[in-house]
C-alpha cells in the first residue's frame, strides 16, 4: 500500500516545476537578446528547441531528486545539483541530433544552428543557474510567507510517549526548517498509554495502525536511539515494516550540541560523521585563486563607495575611519578585521565583550545605516587580498564574544572546526538569517551547524550563489544593528 504525497507539497514540487522551466524559458530569450539576434527567437523552430531545453532540464533535475529530496525542496538551494542538472541537460539536448536520426530535419537543422551561436551559447550555460537558483529563492521565500512549506511538511509520529519523545516534539515544533510536522506518538500494543499526549493523539502499533495512520496522513515514524520501554529497535522496525511509512532513526538528544554532518555507510555499520576532514589542497587553491580574482575587482568597483563612506564617518564624529578589531582565523591564528568605524571612537570595545544590540547608543547614524547595508564590512576586502580571509566562509568572532555567558568554544563542542578554513566576509549562516546578535545558545548553535555544512558542501557555485543572495541581503538589512 503507498502513501499518497499531501497536496500541498505536491503544489510545492509543482511550483518548482513551473519555475525551473520558467527561468530556463528566460535565459534562453535573455541569451538571444545579449548576444544573439532577437528577430530570430520566432523564426524556424527556435521555440521547440527553447521548450525542449526546458523539458530536458526538467527530466534530469527530476532524476536527480530536485523535486523530491526534503533539503532542496523545503529549505536548502542545490546550487551543486542545479548546475550538474543543468550541464547533463544541455548535453542531452546537445546528443539529440544523434540519438533521432528520425526526428524532422528542420528541428534538428535549427539546434545545429543554435549550438554554432557560441556567444549566446556561453550567456545562457552561465545565465540559465543563475536565474534558476534565484527563481527557487523566491519560490522558497513565496512558499514559506504563504504558509505552504509548513502544510507541506512531512507528518511525523514519534515513537514514544515518554518525557524524550516530547522533548524530541517540543525540538521539532520550533524548528519550521526541518520539514517535519509532529502530528502524533506511536507506542507498542501492550503499553499503556493514554489517547492523547500534549494534544496530539497517540496510536498504538496494533492491527488498525495502518488505518490511523492513513487517517492523520502520517508519512514517517521517528525511531529514537534511545527506545521507550521494554521494545528494542528490531521489534518496532518489524512492527512498522509493513506500514505506509518511512522509518527515521534520531539521535539522542543529548548530542544535540554536536551537530552531525553526514552519514558514512562504507562501512559494514553506518557511521556517523561529527567533523569532517578538511578540504582538500586543490578545492583550496581553487578557492584562494577565486579570492585573488575578485576581491580585487570588487575594491576597484567599489572605490568610490569606500571614499563616500570615509568621508562621511569624519564628517559625523571624531576618530579614526577604521577600527581594527582581532579575531580567529584558520589554524586557530589570531589576525586584525579591517571595518568602518560604526560606533563612537569612545565607545570603541576592541575586544568584543558586548556585543551590538538594537538600539545601541555606541553606534553613530551613520555607523547603523553602514551596519545595515553591510558597507561597514567592505574593508575586509583587504584582508581577503592578504591571505587573512575569504570572501566567502564562517564568519569570524571576536575574541571574547560570549553567547549565555559562555565562550563560543565552551558553549558548542564542536565550534573550532569552523577554523579548518579561512573565515569569510559573508557566509552561509548570514544568508540563511543567522547574522546579528548571537546571545543565546541556540542561535549560536545555528550558526555552527550552518557554517560546517558549508565547509563539507563547499563548490565555487554556492560561493557565488552565496555572493549573490547576499546582496539581495544587504538591500533588505535584516538583523543588522
Amino acid at each position: 500500500m503507498q502513501m499518497a504525497l499531501p497536496r500541498p507539497r505536491l503544489q510545492m514540487q509543482a511550483l518548482f516545476r513551473c519555475g525551473d522551466a520558467a527561468a530556463v524559458v528566460l535565459a534562453f530569450v535573455l541569451a538571444q537578446m545579449i548576444a544573439g539576434d532577437p528577430a530570430s527567437l520566432l523564426e524556424d523552430n527556435r521555440v521547440l528547441v527553447m521548450l525542449g531545453l526546458a523539458g530536458a532540464f526538467s527530466f534530469v533535475a527530476n532524476t536527480r531528486g530536485l523535486y523530491r529530496d526534503e533539503a532542496a525542496l523545503m529549505h536548502d538551494l542545490p546550487a551543486g545539483g542545479v548546475i550538474g542538472a543543468w550541464l547533463q541537460a544541455c548535453g542531452l539536448v546537445a546528443l539529440l541530433p544523434l540519438l533521432l536520426d528520425t526526428a524532422s530535419p528542420s528541428i534538428l537543422g535549427t539546434l545545429d544552428a543554435v549550438l554554432r551561436e557560441r556567444a549566446s551559447l556561453a550567456v545562457l550555460l552561465f545565465l540559465a543557474p543563475a536565474l534558476i537558483l534565484v527563481c527557487r529563492a523566491g519560490l522558497m521565500a513565496m512558499c514559506q510567507r504563504t504558509g505552504l512549506r509548513a502544510r507541506a511538511a512531512s507528518r511525523a509520529l514519534i515513537f514514544g510517549c515518554d518525557d524524550h519523545a516530547r522533548q524530541l516534539a517540543r525540538s521539532l515544533a520550533q524548528d519550521i526548517a526541518s520539514g517535519l510536522a509532529v502530528v502524533g506518538f506511536a507506542v507498542m500494543p501492550s503499553h499503556r498509554a493514554p489517547e492523547q499526549m500534549d494534544g496530539l493523539p497517540v496510536v498504538s502499533l496494533d492491527d488498525a495502525a495502518a488505518a490511523r495512520f492513513c487517517a492523520l496522513h502520517a508519512d514517517c515514524v521517528l525511531l529514537s536511539w534511545r527506545m521507550s520501554g521494554a521494545a528494542t529497535l528490531e521489534e518496532v522496525t518489524r512492527l512498522l515494516a509493513p506500514l505506509p511509512v518511512a522509518l527515521k532513526l534520531v539521535p539522542d538528544l543529548a548530542l544535540q550540541g554536536i551537530p552531525m554532518q553526514q552519514l558514512d555507510t562504507r562501512a559494514p555499520v553506518p557511521l556517523v560523521v561529527v567533523c569532517a576532514p578538511p578540504p582538500p589542497l586543490w578545492a583550496r587553491a581553487i578557492k584562494r585563486a577565486e579570492d585573488l580574482l575578485l576581491a580585487p575587482l570588487l575594491l576597484l568597483l567599489l572605490m568610490p563607495v569606500l571614499l563616500a563612506t570615509a568621508v562621511a564617518i569624519k564628517l559625523e564624529s571624531p576618530g579614526p575611519v577604521l577600527f581594527r578589531q582581532r579575531r580567529v582565523g584558520a589554524g586557530e591564528r589570531h589576525f586584525t578585521v579591517l571595518k568602518f568605524r560604526t560606533m563612537h571612537h569612545a565607545c570603541s570595545d576592541a575586544g568584543g565583550s558586548l556585543q551590538t544590540v538594537r538600539h545601541d547608543p555606541r553606534v553613530t547614524r551613520v555607523g547603523l545605516l553602514l551596519r545595515r547595508s553591510n558597507i561597514d564590512e567592505l574593508p575586509q576586502l583587504v584582508n581577503v587580498i592578504l591571505g587573512d580571509m575569504s570572501l566567502v566562509g564562517p564568519r569570524p568572532h571576536a575574541l571574547q564574544t560570549r553567547a549565555a555567558g559562555l565562550a563560543f568554544q565552551d558553549a558548542v563542542a564542536i565550534y573550532s572546526a569552523r577554523h579548518r578554513v579561512r573565515p569569510g566576509m559573508t557566509g552561509w549562516a548570514q544568508v540563511n538569517g543567522w547574522r546579528g546578535e548571537t546571545d543565546t545558545l541556540d542561535k549560536l548553535q545555528r550558526r555552527v551547524e550552518h557554517d560546517l555544512w558549508y565547509i563539507n558542501h563547499w563548490t565555487v557555485g554556492l560561493d557565488l550563489l552565496i555572493l549573490l543572495r547576499t546582496c539581495v541581503a544587504m538591500a533588505r538589512g535584516r538583523n543588522a544593528y
